[in-house]
């Protein structure tokens, strides 16, 4: 059954009067889908980036919710990831720099849109981001690529926080992803869904600051796992995304995914498809 929203905080429900001595409780939860790759020149756009900013969602204890963690695409657009009736679209992927690969010059759309690549006059499009949409929005456009030389410079995948960067209409040079968002429900503070960087000329364009952007120049890297960036150029493979749910450690015993704490806090962490078991 899907979560539509809060109802108010566990302790107004009543601890101690259900299953185990637990009542139902409050999360917050990150989402991040799995970001797109690249089949060329443009970055893969950032997987979907969806959380909410405080413990304001409730859970039954003992009920059980799927979650689906969405894998970065391989010269496709991202998967996406779900928890409980809440989904983060996979990421656009990035334009492919050969006149063969006809429509697909043109960054795919997606949470954060893929970076479109451009063969010397031949124009394209880059993806759109927040598709479909959502608010607050969970991504951003893609950039364009350029015209020149014998392959066109690719441009950005968009991320999290900002659209990718551009090239200019003639130009053949590479554009960094856009950046990704912080967020600290890992006890940490960590910026997840940057976009790919897209490649032109002798090298390429970084991923989103180090932070789940895609690899650099052409030597294929992949998008970073967990971090749900986008894939650099050139058939590299977007990162995967990931399903972090946070709890108050006295809310639950649940020992679901990969489990931290922080404070009183306990922190669930899926990095591929599971259950977890409030």
């Amino acid at each position: 059954m899907p979560i539509l929203g809060s109802f108010g905080s566990a302790s107004a429900k009543g601890f101690g009067q259900t299953r185990g001595g637990f009542g139902p409780y409050n999360i917050q939860y990150l989402i991040v889908a799995g970001a797109g790759g690249s089949g060329g020149t443009g970055g893969g756009g950032a997987g979907g980036f969806r959380t909410i900013a405080s413990k304001s969602v409730e859970v039954d204890y003992g009920t059980t919710y799927p979650v689906t963690v969405g894998t970065g695409g391989n010269q496709a657009n991202g998967n996406n990831s779900v928890f409980n009736g809440v989904t983060s679209a996979g990421g656009g992927r990035g334009g492919s720099g050969s006149p063969s690969y006809g429509p697909q010059l043109n960054g795919g759309s997606g949470g954060g849109g893929g970076g479109s690549a451009q063969y010397i006059n031949q124009y394209s499009a880059a993806g759109n981001g927040n598709t479909p949409p959502v608010t607050p929005p969970q991504g951003n456009n893609g950039g364009p690529g350029g015209g020149g030389g014998p392959h066109g410079g690719g441009g950005g995948g968009g991320g999290a926080g900002q659209s990718g960067a551009s090239t200019p209409p003639s130009g053949y040079t590479h554009q960094v992803g856009g950046n990704g968002s912080p967020s600290t429900i890992s006890g940490s503070d960590v910026t997840y869904a940057g976009g790919g960087g897209g490649t032109g000329g002798p090298g390429g364009g970084p991923g989103a600051g180090g932070t789940g952007g895609g690899g650099t120049g052409p030597s294929n890297q992949d998008g970073t796992d967990g971090l749900g960036g986008g894939g650099g150029a050139n058939g590299s493979i977007g990162g995967d995304g990931v399903v972090i749910i946070r709890r108050l450690t006295k809310s639950s015993d649940s020992d679901s995914g990969t489990v931290t704490t922080s404070g009183d806090d306990t922190i669930h962490t899926f990095s591929a498809d599971g259950t977890y078991v409030a």
